[in-house]
């Protein structure tokens, strides 16, 4: 028998989990001639479909790093870091989703779904305004989405669902690369989603 709670709970989790530890971990400076890997084009797409602001181009004024996997528990990684209506923000991506990090003391308000909904709209090229509901299966975080009870399987595209998790001092957003076109970017493997810095190791 199914049990109640969040569908996407574990997955999160982990995502969450991975991050946490990638970010004592040594990220590189991206050359600013060219590819530093096939995934930064797929990062290109993601990107100019999910954010309001570049993240690649001529336009955009984030700092691009990486870090490739290690052997054991560890993802490839994108790191962008800027600043938005001087509010600093860290976005990692990997290979099937986004973790961005904004300074929750840095937003107005004191209500935490209030100050998510806001950010967001900020943040993602979301065509209306969304409303954060408080994720109370979670026991583990203070935790909020948009649609609580969708599953990954059912996701269709990333806009159907975003997560907002409180980390330490920072709102954490989590977004899950889907389209109505490409579920499977959902199962890829985050840790071996580069190619060519792989092989260069």
């Amino acid at each position: 028998m199914p049990q109640p709670g969040d569908p996407i709970q574990s997955r999160r989790d982990v995502y969450l989990d991975l991050i946490a530890r990638a970010r004592s971990r040594d990220f590189h400076p991206a050359p600013k001639d060219g590819l530093v890997d096939p995934a930064q084009a797929t990062s290109w797409d993601w990107c100019d479909r999910i954010f309001r602001v570049p993240l690649h181009g001529p336009d955009a004024t984030a700092s691009l790093s990486y870090h490739v996997a290690e052997p054991k528990d560890d993802i490839d990684l994108f790191l962008f870091r800027m600043s938005v209506d001087s509010v600093p923000v860290s976005v990692f991506e990997a290979s099937s989703f986004f973790v961005v990090f904004v300074p929750a003391a840095n937003l107005p308000g004191s209500d935490v779904a209030d100050k998510a909904a806001r950010e967001a709209q900020r943040l993602f090229a979301l065509e209306s305004p969304v409303t954060f509901k408080r994720i109370a299966a979670d026991h583990g975080h203070q935790s909020y989405s948009t649609d609580p009870d969708r599953s990954a399987g059912k996701l269709g595209t990333w806009s159907n669902r975003i997560d907002a998790v409180v980390v330490g001092g920072d709102l954490a957003f989590v977004v899950y690369k889907a389209t109505y076109d490409d579920m499977m970017t959902l199962a890829s493997s985050p840790s071996r989603w580069f190619e060519s810095l792989h092989k260069a190791k």
